[in-house]
């Protein structure tokens, strides 16, 4: 934001430019043109053009088409979506503490720059699987809804209905079950990473812990609800698969969470008063 500072200086001396000299000569259009093609050669187009852009991101960012379709009226995307969204959130932002730290140590430290580059390959392709899932469970939703109302005229097409459910139900319940596994594998990363980013980057490592705590979580909701509609024994390994494998997400989660927490929510001690 420096360069706000230097087009308010110059917006000074424009103005007494103005008032002593050519004052009415300049409409205010101008005057702003001449104001900020100065503080763009002043400061460098690079820097202007990122914080130009930043402040005008979120106004166009395809989150935000995706959150006005979530509280739309339709089913889709509904919450295995916003499950598998928020891994995909979790790894994008890990990718970023990556990035920054690996950009910072190039020169001291080509090893842990090289190390936390491999990172963000492997982050890559775990944004991509999560966008996969989410679309992945609109599918598996429309399937089910399909099964759901497929219209019955005799004993034989109830038995079909049945099937159908009971396949696609199952078919549901796999979509929230990899995303568990999913965020297992994020916490793998994170746990390598949490030893190589930036101590200024660790808030947005306990971010990423509790998106992925949250996508987890989620996830073994929508697991147990599809889980519903089968018979037990057909369920029953699926039950068991689900609970292992959320088990292993809180375990790994909270242990990197207590050592984040004893850092960054200790209370600075200040000095004592004379």
């Amino acid at each position: 934001m420096s360069y706000i500072l230097v087009t308010m200086q110059i917006n000074v001396v424009v103005n007494l430019y103005r008032k002593y000299t050519l004052r009415g000569y300049f409409q205010s259009m101008t005057v702003n043109l001449f104001i900020y093609t100065l503080a763009v050669l002043l400061l460098g187009f690079r820097g202007f053009r990122h914080d130009m852009e930043a402040s005008v991101y979120l106004e166009r960012s395809i989150l935000n088409d995706y959150i006005a379709a979530l509280k739309s009226g339709n089913p889709t995307p509904g919450g295995g979506s916003v499950a598998a969204v928020m891994a995909q959130l979790s790894a994008a932002l890990l990718h970023m503490a990556c990035e920054i730290s690996a950009g910072s140590c190039i020169q001291k430290n080509p090893q842990k720059s090289a190390d936390l580059n491999a990172l963000c390959l492997k982050l890559d392709e775990m944004v991509e699987r999560a966008d996969s899932l989410a679309r992945d469970d609109e599918a598996a939703y429309l399937a089910v809804s399909k099964a759901f109302k497929m219209k019955c005229t005799c004993e034989e097409d109830k038995l079909t209905k049945q099937k159908l459910t009971q396949d696609a139900c199952l078919e549901a319940a796999e979509v929230p079950l990899q995303v568990i596994a999913l965020v297992n594998q994020a916490l793998e990363l994170l746990s390598v990473a949490q030893e190589l980013i930036n101590s200024s980057l660790m808030s947005d490592v306990a971010i990423c812990i509790c998106a992925l705590q949250a996508s987890a979580k989620s996830a073994r909701y929508l697991v147990y609800a599809n889980l519903a509609y089968l018979d037990r024994d057909k369920a029953e390994g699926v039950y068991q698969t689900v609970e292992e494998s959320y088990a292993r997400v809180v375990k790994r989660s909270l242990e990197m969470q207590d050592i984040l927490d004893a850092s960054l929510l200790s209370i600075p001690q200040g000095k004592e008063g004379n």
